[in-house]
């Protein structure tokens, strides 16, 4: 799709492919389509429709451009006008993603503004915009959702703010492009362009970017690195420049070869200026994306615009070690005009070309970004990358239920000094009281020799307050027995019946003096168990993109926890066509790409199939879904 440019409608797709191809591009909401045939090495331009772009500031409309090729090709979106001219690289329906920021530019001249093209039926897009927009369903932070089908592509408009950072997200995969209806970049610079690019989903940014500045110009260019979650760190050749939060960006203008690296997925785009920012004539404003190291591919073509730009450009960056093994148009780019991006391991150059097409190839992996100028006008946008490898995996944040269970062992380690002093008083007193009859006269000498056995016996009943100051309190118990002899001696003259009365006093009173010495030393040892309760297996099956479709389909399903999948495809007589049995899923939305073969490795024919998917843990019992999809040829 194409957001508004106001100057004039001029929309065109460029197509460009290794290998021999056919296909058609169809805009269905406009009865358009056209058929193309790619020769390798050439480009087959197809001009679209005046009215196949968007108008409406909060609105859809049947203008999503299809594009339909036997084998993969390469897509770039021109837009060309004098004085309003832009280009983008199409992304492939395979790396499409649900989830997106918006990437656009200030409002000056012209106006900030997104689009949304549609791939499947029924899909629903929520945006939380960044800016309260008038006369739209837009206000900051508040989501608001509609549906789209097919061929729907849809836009939206600020009046009163950049929109960079809005947040985009949809049910199944969508395209996203950022736009500006003609931006002055930087803000104070003039004269306008119109500017657009499709935006990659926020799962296929990265980390690690190299940027060269754009031939000709004076004092650089502008950037912008815009962060996908919060306490984003940036550096550019190894100098923190920024710290971001989820959805903000930081603008900067660089002048020489860099290397842009974050601690978190990063957005980075690369602006040409306005001509009065450095006073270069033939230039304007532009947007070009940088992709991440990661996405470079080893081999590209590419085209300028047929007429209108006389001045056109390669950026070109590649490892060091591989600066002799660049081949442009069969010949080899000498090392000698490469140089070091800061100490990343890469180097840079810009490299003229003429107008037409381009093929550029290495043997390892590299970067390349195309662009142009002519008196008040720019285009820019990515060679190309590695979109075939990227696929949106969405995760999901599961629930978990612990039940803890706490094992206390307490230790308690208690010494205790007990010194007791008992006493024993009075000494015990004998009173013998003597009675005769008849009277005589008696001499009585009584020497009673007396010997005492205490015996104790003790109980002891502690109380221990575990305190500072521990309290003991202990009673004791004694028994004495008691044991006496007497030897007694007499001299009687007469006959005489002595009566003797003894009377022993005995008062014992123990007085018990304890002196208690304490230590007390507890120990608690605590065990704690925590047992997770299981989340229990969920299959849902999220339906094929495309349906129906020509050459091959992702099968996309979603899981509650990691799980054994097995996925069989029928024929609507029975026939298996197709048995995966030892699949990995992963919890989250899972993708499993069908080529449309069969077991013999042979593409099956047109019709109706159908595919089970099943899914079984050790503690899950199998789980299965079944739904339809259409190969058509």
């Amino acid at each position: 799709m194409f957001p508004d440019n106001p100057a004039g409608n001029f929309p065109s797709l460029i197509i460009t492919g290794k290998l021999p191809a056919t296909g058609t591009v169809t805009i269905p909401g406009l009865f358009f389509s056209s058929a193309f045939t790619i020769v390798p090495g050439t480009v087959t331009t197809i001009n679209l429709p005046a009215a196949a772009y968007t108008s409406m500031n909060d609105g859809t409309q049947p203008v999503a451009i299809h594009v339909v090729s036997s084998d993969n090709v390469t897509v770039y979106g021109l837009w060309y006008y004098p004085m309003s001219t832009d280009a983008y690289l199409g992304l492939p329906v395979t790396a499409l993603g649900t989830d997106y920021m918006a990437l656009s530019y200030s409002p000056q001249a012209g106006q900030p503004q997104f689009g949304i093209a549609a791939a499947y039926d029924n899909t629903t897009v929520i945006i939380t915009s960044n800016v309260t927009i008038g006369g739209t369903r837009a206000f900051a932070g508040v989501p608001f959702s509609f549906t789209m089908n097919t061929g729907d592509a849809y836009q939206l408009v600020s009046n009163s703010g950049d929109l960079t950072g809005t947040l985009i997200s949809a049910d199944k995969p969508i395209a996203v492009f950022g736009s500006n209806s003609c931006a002055d970049i930087p803000i104070s610079a003039t004269y306008c362009n119109y500017i657009v690019e499709q935006l990659p989903p926020i799962d296929a940014w990265g980390r690690h970017f190299l940027s060269v500045p754009l031939a000709t110009r004076l004092r650089g260019d502008t950037f912008r690195f815009l962060a996908s979650v919060d306490n984003t760190t940036v550096q550019v050749n190894g100098a923190t420049v920024a710290v971001l939060n989820k959805g903000k960006y930081f603008e900067t203008q660089l002048t020489t070869n860099s290397y842009i690296a974050a601690d978190k997925p990063i957005l980075v785009a690369q602006y040409s200026d306005g001509t009065s920012f450095d006073g270069v004539p033939t230039a304007d404003p532009s947007m070009m994306l940088i992709f991440p190291i990661e996405q470079y591919i080893n081999s590209y073509t590419v085209s300028t615009p047929a007429s209108g730009m006389p001045v056109n450009y390669l950026n070109i960056v590649v490892d060091n070690a591989d600066t002799g093994n660049i081949v442009l148009d069969g010949v080899n780019l000498p090392s000698s005009g490469f140089s070091p991006i800061s100490t990343s391991g890469y180097s840079g150059e810009s490299v003229y070309v003429g107008v037409g097409t381009h093929n550029i190839s290495s043997t390892v992996n590299f970067g390349v970004n195309v662009y142009g100028f002519a008196v008040s006008d720019a285009y820019s946008y990515p060679g190309g990358g590695g979109f075939n490898d990227i696929f949106h995996t969405p995760t999901i944040s599961p629930t978990f239920t612990n039940s803890p269970t706490i094992t206390q062992t307490p230790t308690i380690t208690q010494t205790l000094t007990v010194t007791q002093t008992s006493t024993i008083s009075p000494t015990p007193s004998v009173t013998l009281t003597s009675t005769a009859t008849p009277s005589f006269t008696a001499t009585f000498t009584c020497t009673p020799t007396f010997t005492i056995t205490p015996t104790y016996t003790a109980t002891q009943s502690s109380t221990v307050t575990y305190t500072r100051t521990p309290t003991f309190t202990t009673t004791y118990t004694y028994t004495a027995t008691l044991s006496m002899t007497i030897t007694s001696s007499s001299t009687l003259t007469g006959t005489y019946t002595p009566t003797f009365t003894l009377t022993v006093s005995n008062t014992v009173t123990p007085t018990l003096t304890p002196s208690v010495t304490g230590t007390v030393t507890a120990t608690l040892t605590m065990t704690v168990t925590l047992t997770p309760t299981p989340i229990p297996l969920l299959l849902k099956g999220k339906g094929n993109f495309p349906n129906p479709f020509v050459k091959d389909t992702q099968i996309v399903y979603w899981l509650s926890t990691d799980a054994d999948v097995k996925i069989k495809i029928y024929t609507v007589s029975g026939e298996v066509v197709r048995w995966e049995q030892d699949l990995k899923g992963l919890a989250g939305y899972n993708h499993f790409y069908w080529d449309g073969r069969n077991r013999a490795i042979k593409p099956v024919a047109s019709g109706v199939f159908i595919y089970r998917i099943s899914a079984s843990t050790p503690r899950d019992r199998e789980q299965s879904v079944m739904e339809k999809c259409a190969c058509v040829k």
